[in-house]
């Protein structure tokens, strides 16, 4: 490695040596700014090893790497040879600047699966090395999609936020929303979010249709103002309308006696939160 090289990693690491004695006793702003100075002094040596590396080629070899795996958006694999020192939220924004279409840049996170579960990085995470990490590593892209599920035409709305990929179909969603919420039959439609004085039959009927075979892909879902909207049906009942579902009678302390319409899908949170609508 060459001279200039080494005078500028010690000259970093001697500064990092020093603003790493921090006091005993020390406030707030105190932890905050030393966060700050140990970042700018990463962030230092990350970009002067960045430019020695592209006019070095031997140092290219000599400093020490890792094979990290990228699934883009389309369910494409590629490997990526990335440095020891890199920090895996350069590696992350690199990659999105350099793999992602610039339409799906806002909607497009970066995560890990697991069991065919999703999981995001933890901000400590995104502050790691690629030291930290094994030789292929993989790393997987994903968005969020907001589900609302309505029980009811007058009940509040229940909300959903799902880790799911760019190529999911709406089959594969609507198992999803099943298990977690532990409902038997229900039809999804795209709705526009954020649709405030609008009733769930109203939202409904402005709503489109879903197919199985749909995807987030063909049905831009990954679009800011897209979401799902989930309307539980009973079984034995028309499908293109809410479930009429029970009638249940409820008498006050004052003894006033008023009915509300519940439906076996429904919690006793759901339940009570109707009954105080109608008091």
């Amino acid at each position: 490695m060459s001279k200039s090289v080494d005078h500028e990693l010690n000259s970093t690491m001697a500064l990092t040596r020093t603003s790493s004695k921090v006091p005993k006793s020390f406030v707030y702003e105190d932890l905050i700014f030393h966060i700050q100075t140990m970042q700018h002094q990463m962030n230092t040596m990350t970009k002067f090893l960045d430019d020695q590396c592209k006019n070095d080629g031997q140092l290219r070899k000599e400093l020490k790497s890792h094979s990290l795996k990228f699934i883009d958006p389309y369910g494409n694999l590629t490997t990526h040879e990335c440095f020891d020192y890199e920090m895996i939220n350069t590696i992350f924004n690199k990659y999105k600047k350099d793999y992602v279409p610039k339409y799906l840049q806002k909607w497009i996170k970066i995560g890990k699966m697991n069991q065919n579960i999703i999981s995001p990085f933890e901000d400590h995470e995104l502050t790691l090395s690629v030291s930290n990490y094994t030789d292929d590593y993989q790393f997987i892209t994903y968005g969020e999609l907001n589900i609302s599920i309505a029980y009811g035409e007058k009940a509040p709305l229940q909300n959903l936020l799902l880790r799911v990929l760019l190529t999911d179909s709406i089959e594969k969603i609507k198992m999803l929303i099943q298990e977690l919420k532990k409902i038997k039959n229900l039809e999804l439609k795209s709705c526009i979010l954020n649709q405030h004085g609008l009733s769930n039959e109203q939202c409904w009927s402005q709503s489109q249709l879903l197919n199985l075979n749909d995807t987030v892909l063909s049905r831009k879902l990954y679009e800011g103002n897209c979401g799902i909207m989930a309307t539980v049906l009973e079984e034995k009942v028309d499908n293109q309308r809410f479930s009429s579902g029970y009638r249940l009678f409820v008498k006050t302390n004052r003894g006033t006696l008023f009915d509300i319409s519940v439906y076996a899908s429904m919690t006793i949170a759901i339940v009570k939160e109707l009954r105080r609508d109608v008091e």
